[in-house]
């Protein structure tokens, strides 16, 4: 309540009302300090004597314009101090957003890089089939029904490409960070990008989650952002291990007042020496030309900030790493009962 009056008494002040405000208190003060003498002469003596009738008018008089005039410059000072913090908190918002777009727009050039590789398979296949129909046609053995398989490879893989160009595009359209929608979609959305990327570096993505969250579990856009940014860092962590079978899994548990969702690998693990220093803003064990050091530390921002909750790393040894990312319920995280 007090800090309510404090508020309206600085933007009040704010609007060029400080004369109006001396000028009320000193004679709301003067008033009352006359009230006030005179019950309690009359309480003391059965009479109010002039002098102090005199007095009690003309302290408040003197002393309130000094006093209020001092609280005053007190308010004045924390009107300025309250519209500088405004701007440094909305600087620090906009510096936030900005660090999220920078990421996003790394983890595009990232799988954009993948992708392209990922088309070579499809590419080459038109190409060659363009070449064996083209020999065919030169030496006179194509017949209608060639021609037709022809056509259907050229179909089969250019949809291929148009379904991957479609797919990347849903995945980092400029989504609402905050939109809320259901789990399943992020997940599917988030397969669909990563698998074949995966795929190709030999790693496998599993998924996994209590069967009561499959159609309750609503969750912020924002998440996708940090599950690919794991999943990508665990298949680079993978890149250069030679084991039969590499994989990343997502498991999603319901947790006492939320979700719990756990990122594993099988990977070579966080070394012990920097493992404090993971969600640090530019720190990278990828070098310059590989990463940019603010995947994790946007992660643990937008886990924080957008969802109220926090993300750690449960456990790493030569094994395997885990992180974990505990939802509360929220605008951010709806559970349907």
């Amino acid at each position: 309540m007090t800090f309510g009056l404090s508020k309206r008494i600085i933007d009040y002040l704010g609007r060029g009302n400080t004369p109006t405000f001396v000028a009320i208190m000193t004679l709301v003060t003067t008033l009352l300090s006359l009230a006030m003498v005179s019950v309690i002469m009359t309480l003391l003596t059965g009479e109010v004597a002039q002098g102090y009738v005199i007095l009690s008018i003309l302290m408040p008089l003197v002393l309130t314009p000094v006093i209020i005039s001092l609280v005053l410059k007190l308010f004045t000072r924390l009107s300025c101090c309250k519209q500088a913090l405004e701007h440094e908190i909305e600087k620090s918002k906009e510096k936030d957003m900005m660090l999220i777009e920078q990421e996003r727009f790394a983890l595009m050039g990232e799988m954009l890089s993948s992708i392209s590789h990922q088309w070579r398979q499809p590419l080459n296949a038109i190409n060659l089939t363009l070449l064996s129909a083209r020999v065919a046609q030169m030496s006179g053995k194509q017949n209608q029904q060639e021609l037709e398989k022809v056509f259907d490879m050229i179909e089969q893989n250019t949809l291929y490409l148009s379904n991957t160009i479609e797919d990347f595009r849903t995945f980092f359209q400029n989504k609402a960070p905050k939109a809320v929608v259901p789990v399943t979609e992020v997940i599917h959305e988030l397969n669909t990008i990563i698998s074949p990327i995966l795929k190709a570096e030999g790693v496998v993505l599993k998924v996994e989650w209590d069967s009561n969250l499959f159609d309750a579990l609503h969750v912020a856009t924002a998440i996708s952002q940090v599950l690919l940014n794991l999943i990508s860092n665990s298949k680079d962590a993978m890149s250069e291990l030679n084991r039969p079978e590499k994989s990343v899994t997502v498991a999603i548990r319901k947790a006492p007042d939320g979700v719990t969702i756990y990122v594993r690998d099988n990977g070579p693990g966080i070394p012990l020496q920097i493992q404090q220093k993971i969600f640090d803003a530019y720190f990278t064990t990828k070098g310059k030309l590989r990463g940019t050091g603010i995947g994790l530390h946007m992660s643990r921002q937008i886990i924080e900030k957008i969802f109220k909750g926090s993300i750690t790393l449960a456990e790493s040894s030569e094994h395997g790493s885990s992180f974990r990312i505990d939802l509360p319920t929220s605008e951010a995280c709806l559970i349907d009962a």
